[in-house]
């Protein structure tokens, strides 16, 4: 979460990744929280991280988060070949795989800031920390009625089944090591 170099506010899902060999398929990280200092306690963990067909860390509603990603693949079997990888060494951490939102069904990058500016301040004006912050910025970010966060993030719905369906696939027809 952002500030959690003083707060010590870090969400125990990147501890569960730390433990738990599974592949995440994800469009990013959520811009409420510090994307860098998040994809780094992700490496100080033991976490991999890649991204499919991208350089760059997805940004959940935006293709882009501004960071770079470690590993790049480009073939589903290559997810499945890494996480098999991982198994037969004993890894216990899951393989985080960043799927960005197409760059044209991305929000826009301006209202994106303006809106994620403004619940940060809003956050901060009410001296609000922990969850009570992260509610209160996420809160903002749901948008205006205008229909444009939900316009960016019927895309993402639409497409993701069908991309976390085929990894499946290609996942269960590997032989597994066990």
């Amino acid at each position: 979460h952002r500030g959690a170099a003083q707060t010590w506010d870090v969400s125990a899902a990147l501890y569960a990744l730390a433990r738990t060999p599974i592949v995440v398929v994800c469009a990013g990280v959520k811009s409420i929280l510090d994307v860098p200092a998040t994809l780094e306690r992700l490496e100080s963990l033991g976490v991999a991280v890649v991204g499919y067909r991208t350089r760059r860390f997805a940004g959940f509603y935006r293709s882009d988060s501004g960071e770079p990603v470690p590993w790049t693949v480009d073939d589903v079997d290559e997810i499945a070949a890494m996480h098999h990888a991982g198994v037969a060494l004993g890894l216990p951490s899951a393989i985080v795989v960043a799927n960005p939102v197409g760059e044209s069904d991305q929000l826009d990058g301006a209202l994106h800031d303006r809106a994620l500016a403004s619940g940060l301040q809003a956050a901060d004006d009410d001296v609000l920390g922990g969850a009570a912050r992260q509610l209160a910025v996420a809160q903002t970010l749901r948008g205006p009625p205008d229909g444009r966060w939900r316009d960016a993030e019927r895309p993402r719905r639409q497409t993701w089944p069908s991309r976390a369906g085929r990894r499946c696939v290609g996942h269960g027809e590997r032989p597994r090591p066990w």
